[in-house]
């Protein structure tokens, strides 16, 4: 059934429609005519537009949503990030009382500090290759020449030279917070 009748000629189509559902099921498929026919198609095609419609205001609402959603969640990251911040500082202010401190441990949750390796930076990939040199083992072969940081970390742990067209910079300890649940 049509929930909105729009106009006249729709309900003048819902009811020639309706009528043929009024009849007992052998009469309906034999006593149908053309225009009972025409009223059916018309009103499958009107609710066809309904659907389309209620699509439509379902998709609208939905992109309403994911809006709602995505501002909350940023207000909570922003909430946690500010937490964070102010757990950072009360871990760094225990580890200056206590260097050796890695780890503050809390019933709802833990606080710690992990080294982490350098950053390692192909700042000019040409320079690095032409000063390469002999030291092929920097570089690691697949289909394209691409420096091979893993390497290149190695080597300047082993022999604390710096390639030509690298640079190491430093990054601070990794703050970890795990919470309890």
């Amino acid at each position: 059934m049509l929930e909105d009748v729009k106009n006249d000629i729709d309900l003048y189509y819902q009811e020639v429609a309706e009528g043929v559902f009024d009849q007992d099921e052998e009469s309906k498929d034999q006593d149908m005519n053309e225009v009972q026919v025409d009223a059916i198609l018309h009103v499958i095609e009107k609710e066809n537009e309904r659907i389309s419609e209620i699509n439509s205001q379902a998709k609208e609402q939905i992109d309403k949503i994911k809006q709602w959603q995505e501002s909350i969640i940023e207000k909570r990251q922003k909430r946690i990030d500010r937490l964070t911040e102010t757990l950072y500082a009360f871990f760094l202010h225990k580890k200056n009382e206590n260097p050796t401190v890695k780890t503050i441990s809390f019933p709802n949750g833990t606080l710690k500090a992990r080294k982490q390796q350098p950053l390692l930076i192909i700042e000019d990939r040409d320079e690095f290759f032409r000063a390469l040199g002999d030291k092929q083992e920097l570089v690691r072969v697949v289909t394209k020449y691409d420096p091979d940081k893993k390497a290149i970390m190695k080597y300047i742990k082993e022999t604390g030279e710096v390639p030509q067209g690298v640079s190491l910079e430093s990054r601070d300890d990794k703050f970890i917070i795990t919470t309890g649940g």
